[in-house]
C-alpha cells in the first residue's frame, strides 16, 4: 500500500467522517479508503490535491466532471417570411441525425430590418457513428 498524496489527504478527511473502528478497516489499503470516501459523495480533485464535493458544471455545455454535455443551442436568423419553413427543415434534420428537440421558440422579429430569429434547444441522443441515418447521409 502506497501513502500517496491522495491517500494522505483522504485519511485526513476520513478522520472527521468515520469512527475509529471504521478508520482502522479503511486504512488497510488505498481502495478501501477511496471507496469509503466516495460513499460519502466525495471525489478526488487531483489538481487541487484534495477530496471534496463534486463541482457543479459552470456551463450547460459541460458536465460536472468536465466532459462535453449533450446540450445543443441553435439560433436561426433569416427573413421573417421564410423562418417557419426553414425551422421545419432544421427540425427534421435534427431529428434525423440523432438529436432530440427540447424546445423551439416562437419567431421573434429582429429590431431592425426584415429579419427574424428562432431558438432551438436540443440534446444529442446518439453519437453520429451510432446513428444509421447519419451513416447513410455522410
Amino acid at each position: 500500500m502506497k501513502h500517496t498524496r491522495k491517500f494522505t489527504a483522504g485519511m485526513r478527511v476520513a478522520a472527521s467522517l468515520f469512527d475509529a473502528r471504521t478508520i482502522a478497516k479503511i486504512r488497510q489499503d488505498n481502495e478501501r479508503l477511496y471507496a469509503a470516501l466516495q460513499s460519502k459523495n466525495l471525489v478526488w480533485d487531483s489538481a487541487a490535491g484534495k477530496w471534496g464535493k463534486p463541482t457543479v458544471a459552470k456551463s450547460i455545455f459541460e458536465t460536472p466532471d468536465g466532459q462535453p454535455s449533450d446540450v445543443v443551442k441553435i439560433r436561426i436568423q433569416c427573413h421573417r417570411d421564410v423562418i417557419a419553413g426553414l425551422t421545419e427543415i432544421i427540425q427534421e434534420a435534427i431529428d434525423t441525425y440523432g438529436m432530440g428537440i427540447e424546445e423551439i421558440s416562437t419567431p421573434q422579429n429582429n429590431r431592425k430590418g426584415t429579419g427574424a430569429r428562432v431558438y432551438i434547444s436540443a440534446t444529442r441522443k446518439a453519437h453520429p457513428e451510432e446513428n444509421e441515418d447519419y451513416q447513410n447521409h455522410a
